[in-house]
């Protein structure tokens, strides 16, 4: 019998214990002080645009960034709607074709930002850039307490 896919593979390392491993997700998600950010309520929309294709090395940064940055950003920005779309190729020329970008939507316009060949940290600073996102206060940073959740 196979195995239930788990999210192991997205949150390596975590406790054997379901209730420190859900903790210890709210932590990685909460994020720190170098990856929580908070837009300015301007900004409704940020969309990500990438081909379906995992191979497709100039795309690797905004897979990246999708993994690890976009959860802690929509955590912190609720009020901000988030869309990823994956483009369906046929074709390796249609591959290197397909656009790999961030678009940020405002109440005015939009803003793009390529992501070909750029690492997620890159692309994080960037979209911080852009928005004239704010860091999230490090008081509100401090997460769960691992030891106090694993003595209930």
């Amino acid at each position: 019998m196979a195995k239930p896919k788990t999210l192991n593979s997205m949150f390596p390392g975590l406790p054997k214990s379901r209730l420190l491993k859900q903790a210890t997700r709210i932590n990685i998600i909460h994020g720190s002080t170098a990856t929580a950010f908070k837009f300015d309520p301007k900004f409704t929309r940020l969309d990500l645009i990438l081909p379906q294709n995992r191979l497709h090395k100039p795309s690797i940064g905004l897979r990246q960034f999708w993994k690890h940055n976009l959860p802690t950003l929509k955590f912190h920005n609720y009020d901000t709607e988030f869309h990823v779309l994956k483009v369906q190729t046929d074709s390796d020329q249609e591959l290197a074709k397909c656009p790999t970008k961030v678009v940020i939507h405002t109440e005015s316009g939009n803003q793009e930002v390529s992501c070909e060949g750029i690492s997620h940290s890159d692309i994080l600073a960037k979209v911080v850039q852009l928005t004239g996102a704010t860091p999230v206060d490090p008081e509100v940073l401090k997460g769960l307490d691992l030891n106090t959740v694993a003595h209930q």
